[in-house]
C-alpha cells in the first residue's frame, strides 16, 4: 500500500508542470553537455575526398551520375507535369530536416502504394522523375510558410530562427522536398506557435523542373490550393525580408535553377 500511494505521488509530480519543467531542465542539460561522436570516412570516401583535394576542377560525382544516366536512356522526359509520388513526401521529410541520414531510410513507406519499398527506393526513384520533369514554360508564384516554434522545441526554434533571420542576398537550402501553395489562403494554413510563422513568396522562373499539380496562368498556379513541390536540396535567394506587426516574417525569394551542364553534353 505504501508502494502504491508513494508510486501514485511520483506520476502526480511528474505529470505537473513543475515536474515537467524539471524534466524539460534535465533533457535540456544533457543536450548541451552531449558530444556526438566523430564522423569517420570511410575509405571510399576518403579516396574521393583525396582526389578531389588533388584536383578541384574535377567534374562533381554527382555530375558524373547523372551524365551517366542521361547517356543511357534513364532520363527520358517524363509525361507528367507531377512526379509520382508527389503528395507522400511529407510522410518522410522529417528525416532530411532533421539531420537523421544516417538511419530511417531503410525503413518502409507505408504512405507510397502498397508499402513494399523503402523510403530510399521511394528518394531514388522520385530524384530521378525530377530530373525528368518537362521545364516550365513561364514563371510562376508559389507560397510557403514555416510556422513559429514553441521555445521548448529548442533545435526546431534554432532552425526557424536561422530562416527568420535570413536577409536579402543571402541563400535558404531546403533539404527535403519542400512544398509551396498557390496561395496564400493554403500557405498560412502552417503558420505555428501563436499564429506566427515565416512566409516566402517564392518566384520560380521559367525551366524549372518543379512538380505543380495545378497550371499555370499568368505567372499563378490555378487555384490557390495547388501544391507545387521542390527538388530536394532546392536553394532560394532572398530578394527583400520584413517583420511584420505580428511578429510573423515575410520574404520575397527566388528559386535558383540548378547548374546541370551535364545535359549539355550528353
Amino acid at each position: 500500500m505504501v508502494i502504491s500511494v508513494k508510486f501514485g505521488q511520483k506520476v502526480s509530480y511528474l505529470l505537473s508542470r513543475s515536474g515537467i519543467e524539471n524534466t524539460i531542465g534535465k533533457v535540456k542539460k544533457w543536450a548541451r553537455s552531449y558530444t556526438p561522436p566523430p564522423v569517420e570516412l570511410t575509405p571510399n570516401q576518403a579516396r574521393r575526398a583525396e582526389a578531389m583535394a588533388k584536383n578541384p576542377d574535377r567534374v562533381p560525382f554527382c555530375h558524373q551520375y547523372w551524365a551517366k544516366m542521361q547517356s543511357e536512356g534513364a532520363l527520358r522526359p517524363y509525361p507528367y507535369r507531377v512526379v509520382e509520388n508527389h503528395g507522400q513526401f511529407n510522410s518522410f521529410n522529417y528525416l532530411f530536416v532533421k539531420g537523421r541520414v544516417n538511419y530511417g531510410f531503410d525503413a518502409p513507406a507505408f504512405a507510397v502504394g502498397d508499402g513494399s519499398l523503402m523510403i530510399k527506393d521511394v528518394i531514388r526513384q522520385s530524384d530521378i522523375q525530377f530530373k525528368r520533369l518537362k521545364p516550365t514554360a513561364e514563371p510562376v508564384t508559389v507560397y510557403r510558410c514555416i510556422g513559429e516554434k514553441p521555445p521548448f522545441m529548442e533545435n526546431d526554434a534554432k532552425l526557424y530562427k536561422k530562416l527568420f533571420d535570413a536577409k536579402k542576398g543571402d541563400i535558404i537550402t531546403m533539404p527535403e522536398y519542400a512544398y509551396a501553395a498557390g496561395g496564400t489562403e493554403y500557405s498560412d494554413v502552417y503558420k505555428g506557435y501563436e499564429g506566427r510563422g515565416v512566409t516566402m513568396e517564392i518566384f520560380v522562373d521559367k525551366g524549372a523542373r518543379v512538380s505543380h499539380s495545378g497550371d499555370i496562368v499568368d505567372g499563378k498556379l490555378d487555384n490557390w490550393g495547388a501544391e507545387c513541390v521542390f527538388p530536394r536540396g532546392s536553394r532560394l535567394e532572398v530578394l527583400d525580408s520584413k517583420v511584420l506587426e505580428d511578429g510573423s516574417c515575410y520574404k520575397k525569394v527566388k528559386y535558383i535553377i540548378p547548374d546541370e551542364p551535364w545535359r549539355k553534353t550528353t
